[in-house]
């Protein structure tokens, strides 16, 4: 299925990047031909890395080649119960890519085929996504109507985790914002 939980990836960069390279040295090869998914994570996984590392232009090319798996992938796989799941981070590359208004259909779509009512599990995930990708497009009360619905259901989603992930600091001091973490850390805890 290939969900990516990004604020980890953001939280510990340099552990990512060196089991990122080793990866992509030893085994990435392998998966060329027959494993367009993992391909497609790879690139997404390593551009959100090296965005956290602060190397822009090497992660924009990881993107560029994300979107193109990704896009490829939606295309050959029409039936796939996984669609969902390639839209939502088909988003997260393309909110990268400054492609914002396509990021949010991708998203939004994603959240509309499982809503969380119909799949507490994945629905949750394809709600962290769009929040992160209003985030990211500049949407933010959008994005904190997201963060509202995900923090009041079940989720690995925490105040926790978005008080110390950096991609959040453009709203951390929004009185919406510190709303959400007065209420929903005490539920949390």
């Amino acid at each position: 299925q290939g969900w990516i939980k990004t604020s980890q990836l953001r939280l510990f960069p340099e552990f990512w990047i060196k089991l990122l390279n080793t990866f992509e040295s030893e085994y990435l090869a392998s998966y060329r031909n027959n494993d367009l998914i993992t391909i497609a994570m790879f690139h997404l996984t390593k551009g959100i890395v090296l965005n956290a590392l602060n190397e822009q232009s090497t992660a924009q090319t990881h993107l560029d080649s994300a979107s193109i798996y990704y896009q490829r992938i939606l295309r050959s796989n029409l039936n796939s119960p996984y669609i969902p799941a390639y839209r939502s981070n088909l988003a997260l590359v393309l909110v990268r890519l400054n492609q914002y208004e396509e990021a949010i259909r991708e998203a939004e779509s994603a959240v509309q085929t499982i809503p969380v009512e119909r799949d507490a599990v994945v629905g949750s995930d394809l709600m962290e996504n769009l929040a992160e990708v209003y985030l990211l497009a500049g949407r933010y009360d959008k994005a904190l109507d997201q963060l509202q619905k995900v923090f009041s259901i079940p989720s690995y989603f925490s105040v926790q985790l978005i008080e110390i992930d950096p991609m959040w600091e453009p709203i951390r001091n929004h009185p919406r914002f510190l709303k959400l973490i007065d209420q929903y850390s005490v539920l949390q805890k």
